[in-house]
């Protein structure tokens, strides 16, 4: 997976850090969620919760949302993904440690990695497995990433870190009904083309660009994704067009314009995509 783009401007700042406490203190208000998906999560996740919850259920103390927003981040829960390393399916498991897992789980020699209970039954497994020898759930999630080896012994590589960052900061948002860290998260992988996730909605026929929009403009206007409103015109724009779309004081692709920047300062913020949707609201 690509390096993110981590830059937040004031406006998010501001918005991300008020609804990180509004949602704090609503969720003490809550109980016991684990068996809720969160209401924060694309709604290609629907699709898997049930399977989430079943092979969670197999494991004492194992929450089934620390799989799900693992399954979010490494594949963007698109069952058919597949990285330059290898590694497959909803949880991007590497053959190898797949034949492992398989053994231990009793699955034989023959099994699929793309099929969405497989591979969910087996990150899971994985999962619990590292959260009970670390005891902890961060380490679980190191080692998912980096290997228990490297985990174990403190060495954290530079994907792993941004890997760590995202899914322990959407782990615990998980009771909010607004994920500030799935917010930059998404800003974040629609910059840098956003293609599993894309693929996903794309799997279940749910309109992607929709979705994007309505998220995303609901991030940089301080609103719930339920009150964003319409987009009445939607333009996609390469770097040459974006200088006559710019003013001091926009928001674009979650980077905040400001008086004296270029186009090209804007599109290196952006992780110098081929193109961007902007969004221009009628009143």
């Amino acid at each position: 997976m690509n390096k993110y783009n981590t830059l937040l401007s004031r406006r998010e700042f501001l918005y991300l850090s008020g609804a990180f406490l509004g949602g704090f203190f609503l969720s003490a208000c809550e109980g016991d969620n684990r068996r809720n998906i969160p209401l924060w999560v694309p709604p290609v996740a629907n699709r898997y919760w049930d399977i989430f919850l079943t092979e969670a259920d197999k494991y004492e103390n194992f929450d089934a949302r620390l799989s799900l927003v693992v399954g979010l981040f490494e594949s963007g829960l698109y069952s058919q993904a597949e990285s330059r390393s290898g590694a497959q399916g909803i949880m991007q498991i590497i053959p190898t440690t797949a034949n492992e897992l398989a053994r231990k789980l009793g699955l034989g020699k023959t099994f699929n990695l793309y099929d969405p209970e497989t591979n969910i039954s087996m990150g899971v497994f994985y999962l619990n497995m590292l959260q009970e020898k670390f005891g902890s759930v961060k380490k679980a999630v190191w080692g998912y990433h980096d290997g228990p080896g490297n985990a174990e012994e403190g060495i954290m590589t530079e994907n792993g870190e941004i890997h760590n960052d995202f899914i322990m900061g959407m782990y615990n948002d998980r009771d909010l009904s607004i994920s500030p860290t799935y917010s930059k998260f998404l800003s974040a992988l629609n910059n840098s083309g956003g293609l599993a996730l894309k693929k996903a909605f794309e799997e279940q026929s749910l309109d992607y660009d929709k979705y994007i929009l309505k998220t995303l403009n609901a991030s940089e206007n301080g609103e719930s994704s339920g009150d964003a409103k319409r987009c009445d015109v939607i333009k996609d724009v390469n770097m040459e067009k974006l200088p006559d779309l710019i003013y001091p004081g926009d928001t674009i692709g979650g980077v905040k314009v400001k008086s004296g920047d270029t186009a090209g300062n804007i599109w290196s913020s952006l992780g110098k995509p081929n193109k961007i949707k902007i969004c221009e609201k009628i009143p």
